[in-house]
């Protein structure tokens, strides 16, 4: 309004703000040997699903809502589906080759890939309770997953790839 002619000397410049731009802080994530660690230290539906985060660094939500029909062994590729993906989007993304290896040993290939055997509601089951124990056990540090111990498994699943040097917006691509 202040540089239009419609209201001239009426509207002032507007004022500009100093700030002091804060300082990010460090991502403390898990490594790849943590995470395995950890996975080594869970079993049942909760190891399943540690595996996939590892693999893939999707959200908790959306792995859990993955069904055998989403995932094709033999082309290795993942199909998230717009109506889990936060973005809304939708994709589709390769698979590592370790973790085709490890779904091919989870027998049955029907319904949800994680076989979560609880009451509560798919997208809030996998509880922190479950992994922060997992962590411990398997000395992780604790910095690396206190607070988040799901979403660590995303964190470090995206430092090992950028430290991998992957490029990053493949990385958030695929995450």
């Amino acid at each position: 309004a202040e540089q239009s002619e419609r209201w001239p000397g009426l509207i002032p410049p507007p004022r500009t703000i100093q700030m002091v731009r804060a300082q990010a802080a460090p991502v403390l994530a898990p490594t790849w040997a943590e995470m395995d660690a950890c996975i080594g230290s869970l079993d049942g539906w909760q190891r399943k699903l540690a595996a996939v985060l590892r693999y893939t660094g999707l959200r908790v939500g959306e792995t859990m809502q993955l069904e055998w029909t989403d995932v094709n062994l033999d082309t290795a590729r993942l199909v998230i589906d717009r109506n889990i993906d936060k973005s809304k989007r939708g994709r589709i993304i390769p698979i590592s080759a370790h973790l085709v290896a490890e779904l091919a040993t989870w027998g049955v290939r029907t319904g949800w890939l994680i076989p979560y055997d609880g009451r509560q509601v798919r997208h809030r089951a996998a509880l922190a309770k479950y992994f922060n124990s997992a962590w411990e056990l398997a000395g992780v540090r604790p910095e690396a997953w206190r607070g988040h111990s799901t979403k660590a498994f995303r964190k470090g699943w995206k430092s090992g790839m950028l430290n991998l040097r992957a490029m990053p917006d493949a990385v958030d691509f695929l995450q």
